[in-house]
């Protein structure tokens, strides 16, 4: 049973202060290259693959903050396994991800935001902006 499951409330700050359990794994692609796999089991398609298993982690945690809150934004569910870890920056963590602009929905209970509309504008807005940004740093190469 998740904390959400057993009707606690968890705000969005508690969510993205949890600690996810972590697998790597080897896995071939299609031309039998050995890769690593780094994904948190307790989230539906939250993966990264490189073949350094190092840089699969490194990925993997910095696509965890997006894919929670795109999941919410849609109104899709989200699992809480267990409590936030203490102590956790995650104002810094937030606004060195590039999400700053969510900071004033860290207190609300994910259970409001999920398909809230205009939390959902303003994650739209911020991918909409990172995807531009990477597109633009993907031309300079």
């Amino acid at each position: 049973m998740t904390l959400l499951e057993s009707g606690m409330a968890v705000t969005l700050r508690q969510l993205l202060a949890t600690p996810y359990v972590m697998h790597v794994r080897p896995v071939q692609d299609e031309q039998g290259t050995w890769l690593r796999r780094a994904e948190y089991p307790e989230l539906e398609d939250c993966y990264a693959i490189d073949a350094s298993p190092w840089t699969a982690m490194d990925a993997l945690d910095e696509h965890l903050m997006g894919y929670l809150v795109d999941r919410l934004a849609a109104g899709g569910d989200v699992r809480v396994p267990r409590p936030a870890r203490r102590g956790v920056d995650v104002e810094r963590h937030v606004d060195e991800a590039g999400f700053g602009p969510l900071r004033k929905f860290l207190d609300v209970e994910v259970d409001r935001l999920r398909g809230d509309e205009e939390f959902a504008a303003r994650v739209r807005e911020l991918r909409s902006r990172q995807a531009s940004v990477d597109t633009q740093e993907g031309m300079k190469v």
